[in-house]
């Protein structure tokens, strides 16, 4: 193989690399507004929560009120489990830049033939 090859090819890698990382800045950003857009619906699952709790409160002091207050419960154990799947994607997403910038270098190292680090289970 020629040196002009071999440059092209690396010209190659290198825009393509550019590129990447273009497209990650924009996921960057892109998760930076769906973060704060669950931020924003985790309050209002928490503002939710706080008047269903309170209204069955209420109507469990009520008679004739028992399957209304446990249906009510009910409703305020899922908007509970609503915000806390939340919060977990949150962290889930916030972790995928890394991911996907490991991804790319370890990809332009591959192409230049160099090793990459493998990780056990692919995932961590």
């Amino acid at each position: 193989m020629a040196d002009p090859d071999i440059h092209l090819k690396l010209d190659r890698i290198l825009a393509g690399q550019e590129r990447l990382m273009a497209r990650i800045g924009e996921q960057n950003e892109i998760i930076a507004v769906w973060t704060a857009a669950v931020s924003v619906l985790n309050d209002a699952v928490n503002t939710q929560t706080e008047t269903l709790n309170r209204l069955a409160e209420a109507m469990s002091k009520e008679e004739g009120g028992g399957d209304l207050v446990k249906e009510i419960a009910a409703i305020a154990v899922s908007l509970k489990q609503i915000q806390q799947d939340g919060a977990r994607m949150v962290v889930l997403v916030g972790r995928m830049p890394n991911a996907v910038a490991q991804a790319a270098q370890d990809a332009v190292l591959m192409a230049m033939g160099d090793g990459a680090d493998i990780h056990p289970g692919g995932k961590e």
